[in-house]
């Protein structure tokens, strides 16, 4: 499971999209959860190369990994609506 936690928490996640996310980007629920994950991910210091967010997920425990990508997906979802629901009034107004 840690390994799929890796894959999926890995630094590219981080560094390509949710650090260039702000609190305009997502719904505000999303931003504060994003808070955490950042927070998560980022708790622990670099052991030689690998990065703090390789060294934070790997302490993870299964439960903890689990919990997370569940949240990850919920965001997704969460924007994922708010999407959807600002692009059909864009396209009423049209």
């Amino acid at each position: 499971m840690l390994s799929v936690v890796r894959c999926h928490f890995g630094p590219g996640l981080y560094t390509d999209h949710l650090s260039v996310l702000g609190s305009d980007d997502v719904p505000v629920d999303v931003w504060t959860e994003l808070q955490k994950l950042v927070q998560v991910v980022t708790a622990k210091a670099a052991v030689g190369n690998e990065g703090s967010i390789v060294a934070s997920t790997s302490v993870l425990s299964d439960e903890e990994a689990a919990k997370w990508l569940e949240t990850i997906v919920s965001m997704l979802d969460d924007v994922a609506q708010a999407y959807g629901i600002e692009n059909n009034q864009e396209e009423i107004k049209d």
